[in-house]
């Protein structure tokens, strides 16, 4: 679901910019890398198209590793060799895809960030899920 909303919202904006004249004040240079605001904004769609994929890979591969090799630990919870690596990558990426849009939010005005509501908007929703989503992925 969050992929098929991340790359709707990437083409919707757009047209959406065209049509209410947004993305007049995102040209100015961001925080990040010497990048517009709106340059970086479209990059962390990017990323997140490509972590949520990674992240549906890792699952499948886990869910995988765990019928074959899984493991009750203390608490009850199976755990396997890799799968245990794949979530802490999988935990690292999220935590500096954090880091790195705290940083390009902080660095904007309201008048910016307002500028672009299709993009920063579904991305700080996107982090909220994703951050619900990291302990349900630890229990299952």
């Amino acid at each position: 679901m969050q992929i098929l909303c991340l790359v709707s919202i990437i083409f919707i904006n757009k047209f959406w910019n065209e049509y209410r004249h947004y993305g007049k004040l995102s040209n100015e240079s961001g925080s990040l890398f010497g990048l517009t605001i709106t340059e970086i904004s479209y990059k962390f769609m990017w990323i997140l198209l490509g972590e949520h994929i990674m992240a549906y890979c890792f699952d499948i591969y886990r869910k995988y590793e765990l019928k074959q090799h899984g493991k009750a630990n203390r608490f009850g919870i199976e755990q396997a060799p890799i799968e245990t690596c794949l979530r802490a990558t999988e935990f690292v990426i999220d935590l500096i895809i954090f880091i790195m849009v705290i940083i390009h939010f902080n660095s904007m005005t309201k008048e910016q960030f307002l500028d672009l509501p299709f993009l920063n908007f579904w991305i700080l929703v996107d982090l909220i899920i994703m951050a619900f989503a990291q302990p349900y992925t630890y229990m299952s």
